[in-house]
């Protein structure tokens, strides 16, 4: 679970299940949003259990804006976990 009262700069690792991540133009769209984020916002893309997943290291306090501008774009979000592998 995330912790909802870190307010540290520690980046946590996270993963976003997204509509239609499989395909490479909407991969291009997330990478184009995340690179505003940049540096502070590494990421990859990773398929568990079939399905391709947005694995994003920041800092707690910057999800809602990750996940904001990513919806900004008319991309769904369907789930954003702590990630352990």
């Amino acid at each position: 679970m995330i912790d909802r009262l870190n307010y540290s700069d520690t980046p946590i690792v996270v993963r976003m299940s997204i509509g239609g991540l499989e395909h490479q133009f909407i991969q291009e769209e997330v990478e184009k949003q995340l690179v505003e984020f940049l540096p502070v916002v590494t990421h990859s893309f990773k398929f568990i259990d079939g399905q391709c997943m947005l694995i994003v290291s920041l800092p707690i306090q910057m999800i809602p804006e990750v996940i904001d501008s990513l919806i900004q774009q008319k991309l769904a979000i369907f789930e954003v976990t702590k990630f352990s592998e």
